[in-house]
């Protein structure tokens, strides 16, 4: 009998240990995938006035001065994403400094085509959190 729970005892290590691998390597395929893979939505869209005359979209985030995340036209897969990562549409408020550091991480095109209303990825969205 001593055999038996001994053999069952290396069973089962070995096959927590070949789970915890096969969840690790999941994981990173998937990461990978995510930088391998993606490719920007092409060119960012260019600004036009709305119904007021006022460019809605700014390209440059130095004329950029401040806003709730309530006041941006947020898609909503935008808003489901930003609500799911613990921020508040409501009360969130970007500074300039915030989109400077957006504009340097993914890049000023890239920023503009999200600001129009093109949904980030995942890696985007983790490099977004991190300027807020």
């Amino acid at each position: 009998m001593p055999n038996e729970t001994n053999s069952y005892k290396v069973f089962m290590k070995r096959g927590v240990w070949f789970f915890m691998a096969a969840v690790i390597v999941v994981v990173l395929v998937f990461v990978g995938l995510q930088f391998l893979l993606y490719q920007p939505t092409g060119n960012p869209p260019s600004p036009e006035p709305n119904e007021t005359g006022v460019e809605s979209i700014s390209t440059d985030p130095d004329a950029f001065a401040g806003m709730y995340l309530r006041d941006l036209p947020l898609s909503e897969p935008q808003r489901s994403y930003a609500t799911a990562a613990g921020f508040d549409v409501e009360t969130q408020y970007v500074t300039k400094e915030a989109m400077a550091c957006a504009a340097e991480a993914i890049g000023a095109g890239r920023l503009a085509t999200i600001r129009a209303g093109d949904t980030p990825t995942y890696v985007e969205s983790v490099q977004l959190v991190k300027c807020l």
